[in-house]
This record gives structure tokens, C-alpha cells and sequence, in this order.
């Protein structure tokens, strides 16, 4: 198996995914959970704090309220922080790119490389070139991956190999890795990307 090669294909898949993906992109904010952890992005790239009070302002809907009269999402923040630097992009570039539909390419961004390491998961398993493809698509394609890939949820993020995958691909693809402790992925993505936030208002 030849894990240049591999990766490349796995490089090419992610593009391919997310070219598809663009095609069905809107760029719209669709449920009141999305406009939330959007609002933590934005309070984090403007002012670098993390509540979601603008969403008072402009839509009179608020989250949990803290200890500190401020208005908290009650989602992880992993998402919100996966996107920031798309929304950084967008709001400091001197071009008219949309803050929200800059933002939300992350998703779709996330997404098409999950496909990338379907594909090189399955690699893993001695499956064929061909057959790898063919599964990594399908899983971009033909699952609702496409349709997250549209949403800014959480449930993107939250999509992962089986940590014992991941061990192995730490193992065959040890450049890739680049040493980094990949089976304790999953614990600290489902603290950051899964976990209600424990925020309540003070008695």
C-alpha cells in the first residue's frame, strides 16, 4: 500500500466533496440552534468573548443566562472555535465576502474531509483503491453527510472514526498524525463538540 498515493486520492476526495457540496450551498442559517453556536463564533472573532447576547438584540431570543447577566450557548464550543477562522477571513479581509456565508463553509469544509478518512480508513482495512472510493462517496453522497454538510450543526464535528481506526491510522500514517495523541480524540471531541454546556441562571 503506498501511502503517498493514498493520501493524495484522499486529498483529491476531500476536493471533490466539497466542489459537490458547493453546488447546494445557501449559505442560510436554518434553526435557532445554528444562529446560537454562530453567535459564539462571531462574539469570539470581534470581541474575543463567547457569549451570544447579540441574538437579544436582534432577535429578543436569548440562551441560558450566567452568574454574569451574560447570555451563554448551551452547546459545546468546539464548533463555534472550528470556525473561526473562516469568520476572521471574512470579517478582515477587504472584500465583500458575507460574514455568515464564509462561515458556514466550514462545515462543508469538515465534512469532506471526514470522506477523505473514510477513504483512508478503509485503506487501512486492505480494502482496494476502487472499493475505498467508491465508499468514501457514498458516504459524502448518498448519507446524510450531505445534508449536515449544508447545516451548521454540531453533528458534523461530532462525525468520527471508531478511535480504535484512528489508532491504527496513527500507526500506518505516522507523518500524517504527526504524533499527535489521536486516541484521545474522541473523548475530548465529544467534550467539545456533543457536551450540553451546564450553563443555568443563579437562584
Amino acid at each position: 500500500m503506498n501511502e503517498r498515493t493514498d493520501a493524495q486520492i484522499a486529498g483529491w476526495l476531500a476536493l471533490i466533496l466539497f466542489g459537490i457540496y458547493l453546488l447546494s450551498f445557501s449559505g442560510v442559517l436554518y434553526s435557532q440552534d445554528s444562529l446560537s453556536m454562530f453567535a459564539v463564533t462571531e462574539s469570539f472573532v470581534k470581541r474575543g468573548e463567547f457569549n451570544t447576547d447579540q441574538l437579544w438584540t436582534l432577535f429578543k431570543a436569548r440562551n441560558e443566562i450566567a452568574p454574569d447577566s451574560e447570555s451563554y450557548a448551551k452547546y459545546g464550543y468546539g464548533m463555534s472555535l472550528f470556525a473561526v477562522p473562516l469568520c476572521a477571513l471574512a470579517l478582515y479581509l477587504p472584500l465583500d465576502l458575507g460574514l455568515t456565508q464564509t462561515t458556514l463553509l466550514t462545515t462543508s469544509i469538515v465534512i469532506a474531509l471526514a470522506g477523505a478518512l473514510v477513504f483512508l480508513s478503509i485503506r487501512k482495512l486492505q480494502f482496494s483503491r476502487g472499493a475505498s472510493i467508491v465508499a468514501a462517496l457514498l458516504f459524502g453522497l448518498a448519507t446524510p453527510a450531505w445534508v449536515y454538510a449544508k447545516q451548521f450543526w454540531s453533528e458534523p464535528y461530532a462525525l468520527r472514526i471508531d478511535r480504535r481506526v484512528l489508532f491504527s491510522l496513527r500507526v500506518q500514517y505516522p507523518a500524517a498524525c504527526g504524533g499527535i495523541g489521536v486516541r484521545g480524540l474522541p473523548r475530548g471531541e465529544y467534550l467539545l463538540f456533543s457536551t450540553t454546556m451546564c450553563v443555568r441562571r443563579s437562584s
